[in-house]
């Protein structure tokens, strides 16, 4: 079993952020360490959508907001991104992270390469005064949960106080984006501020995983008068800070998220060169269809297939017909 000084334990790896402190065998970590940079592709998106807002001026305020920040690479890279609105128009941040752990190497990794001004939070976001503790991955601690009945065998982890979204923004101002990896409590964390977030249309950015929560946080940005868009994402970013030239961790997995804006935008149009999807929701259905189609962790036997390949293997699965199935339906074995 991993023990407390072991989870805490840190590399620093060469990265397009500087010589970025993290947990040297989490996915986030191995990602950075092998390819110098997480998710850069989702960062680049949302810069370049942020700047079509404020040139349109429909960008609620010059501050943008990190909950869920885990180690910083989204609020680094987005300091690390040349021109635009980022710094020199005024552009400031606030990453939010509620892991005691990882909050310490998110300040270590702002004081240490952050090119503007980015404040470092250590909350849990959600119902004002709610009780949670989390509960963490060793594989991947990007992914710490919080809930009340999170399992905390080991002590690891003490009891944390939630506190809303609209306390922080009355410690450091308005946010025109409000970026959330919370692992589910995403639309706690919205509800928690919502009457301003109606009022005001930041952009909201936020994870979306097969589950019902996401299906319940369309509805609530739907509900909100949000126009929302489905964007999805390569794990593997093929212009990598390093210039790995292959897929070494991900199998071809994409990252998810919805996006609520306050009208439409075509931003995202530009990264489908990078096998990113962006498309427009307007119903559950929607939704459901979007995340149907998005490639999670594909097995290594269709990874280098091409796509009328890809198509005689769905026709197959959609008739409940494996490989092993039609061999023997030939009097064979798939060997």
């Amino acid at each position: 079993m991993e023990s407390h000084r072991d989870a805490l334990a840190t590399n620093k790896s060469i990265s397009r952020y500087g010589l970025i402190e993290h947990f040297p065998s989490d996915l986030i970590g191995n990602a950075v360490k092998a390819y110098g940079e997480w998710a850069w592709l989702e960062t680049a998106f949302i810069a370049q959508l942020l700047d079509e807002l404020v040139q349109s001026n429909s960008c609620a305020a010059p501050v943008w907001y990190d909950v869920g920040a885990f180690i910083g690479t989204f609020s680094l890279g987005l300091h690390a991104l040349p021109g635009g609105f980022r710094g020199g128009s005024g552009f400031s941040g606030v990453a939010i992270e509620g892991n005691v752990g990882s909050a310490r190497v998110l300040e270590n990794n702002v004081a240490a390469l952050a090119t503007g001004r980015i404040e470092v939070v250590t909350e849990v976001l959600g119902v004002d005064g709610h009780k949670v503790r989390a509960t963490s991955d060793a594989v991947n601690r990007g992914a710490t949960s919080f809930g009340s009945h999170a399992d905390d065998a080991d002590g690891e982890f003490e009891e944390r106080i939630c506190v809303p979204l609209w306390r922080i923004r009355n410690s450091f101002g308005p946010y025109g984006l409000l970026k959330l990896d919370v692992e589910g409590m995403e639309r706690e964390v919205i509800q928690s501020d919502q009457e301003w977030i109606g009022q005001n249309k930041p952009v909201v950015y936020a994870e979306c995983n097969e589950s019902p929560n996401s299906l319940a946080l369309l509805d609530l940005l739907l509900w909100l008068g949000y126009d929302v868009y489905f964007f999805s994402f390569p794990a593997f970013n093929p212009g990598n800070f390093l210039g790995v030239p292959g897929d070494l961790l991900f199998n071809g997995a994409h990252e998810a998220a919805l996006i609520g804006v306050p009208g439409r935008v075509c931003s995202g149009n530009d990264f489908e060169r990078h096998g990113c999807v962006f498309r427009k929701l307007e119903s559950r259905a929607d939704l459901v269809k979007a995340l149907w189609l998005t490639p999670r962790f594909v097995s290594r036997q269709f990874r280098d297939l091409g796509v009328s390949e890809l198509r005689a293997v769905a026709e197959r699965l959609s008739k409940g017909l494996t490989l092993d199935g039609f061999a023997h339906a030939l009097g064979t074995d798939a060997g």
